[in-house]
């Protein structure tokens, strides 16, 4: 988390919950998208594929401003780990989907059954 910290000025939002909950066979489901707030920034996050598997799966980031516009060139960083449960973990820079203004992709890694909370910080332009 150490990257996240460093950063100025970072508008934050810790947890942009994406719990889970186990339903059998390896398997876990997510709401289809989670919105969130981070300073002047508006998000939307979705899991890919919406079941998300034991191992990897990626996070897809929408962002706009307040008015619902799309924000580029920003920098988003996520953090994807079980709460009070670290296992090695690394924040990761999200990567601007081409030909989507505003959104963005990161991979996240789901080790076990249980729930997940994303750290997520943006710096941008607003």
């Amino acid at each position: 988390m150490n990257g996240m910290n460093g950063m100025n000025p970072v508008y934050r939002l810790f947890c942009v919950a994406v719990l889970v909950v186990f339903l059998g066979e390896g398997f876990f489901t997510a709401l289809a998208s989670i919105p969130g707030q981070i300073g002047p920034y508006r998000l939307q996050v979705f899991s890919e594929p919406a079941v998300i598997p034991v191992g990897k799966a990626r996070l897809r980031i929408d962002v706009t401003d307040a008015a619902g516009k799309p924000v580029d060139g920003a920098e988003i960083r996520s953090l994807v780990q079980m709460p009070a449960m670290s296992m090695g973990e690394k924040e990761t820079l999200a990567e601007p989907l081409p030909g989507k203004p505003g959104s963005y992709s990161v991979e996240a890694s789901f080790a076990m059954a249980g729930r997940f909370a994303a750290s997520i910080s943006i710096r941008g332009p607003l």
